[in-house]
């Protein structure tokens, strides 16, 4: 049993994971310097977890 907050993804991340992390918001550009930017990991993360499938008998 998982403790709360956590799911079960699979170990290499499906074809689903790897697109819903190439479709997410993930980069942040500043305006004042166009050469700057940050990638937002967590909003890559957060799109696969969301994708990722579910295990049998898991409501999460």
């Amino acid at each position: 049993m998982l403790q709360a907050g956590w799911v079960m993804v699979p170990i290499e991340p499906t074809d689903e994971m790897i697109a819903a992390a190439m479709e997410c918001d993930d980069v942040v550009f500043d305006s004042k310097d166009p050469t700057a930017f940050c990638v937002q990991y967590r909003e890559i993360y957060c799109s696969m977890v969301d994708v990722a499938p579910k295990p049998e008998g898991n409501n999460r």
